[in-house]
């Protein structure tokens, strides 16, 4: 290499790969070096009879579908609904009973938080 041995550690690998990098730089000369050559054959993709058959397949089995769904729009027009027919509620026969609220006794004394007014004297 360059004469001098770093010892074991991150410098020591990038100068391993440093200088096996500009050693295979340096291998490739002009020589190596080509024209590029323009592509041979079509880029076009060949038709064979079998890939034509089935698209021909595929294109008929589409018309199909289109022609039964256009058929079956135009045989019966959808009619507008009519009035909703009204079936009667069962009658009730007794009236829900109402909920009751009780509160739970509390352990402190209720104090009124509005003050009672003195009684009017005549």
């Amino acid at each position: 290499m360059n004469g001098h041995d770093p010892g074991p550690g991150p410098e020591s690998v990038e100068l391993r790969l440093e200088s096996a990098l500009r050693a295979r730089a340096d291998s490739v000369g002009l020589a190596d070096l080509r024209h590029a050559h323009p592509p041979s054959g079509s880029s076009v993709a060949r038709v064979t009879p079998a890939r034509a058959a089935l698209a021909l397949l595929a294109l008929a089995a589409v018309a199909v579908c289109v022609l039964l769904l256009a058929q079956r729009e135009t045989d019966t027009p959808i009619r507008p609904a009519g009035p909703p027919t009204v079936t009667p509620s069962p009658t009730q026969t007794r009236s829900p009973s109402p909920t009751v609220y009780s509160p739970e006794p509390s352990s402190v004394a209720a104090t009124p938080s509005v003050p009672e007014a003195p009684a009017p004297t005549r």
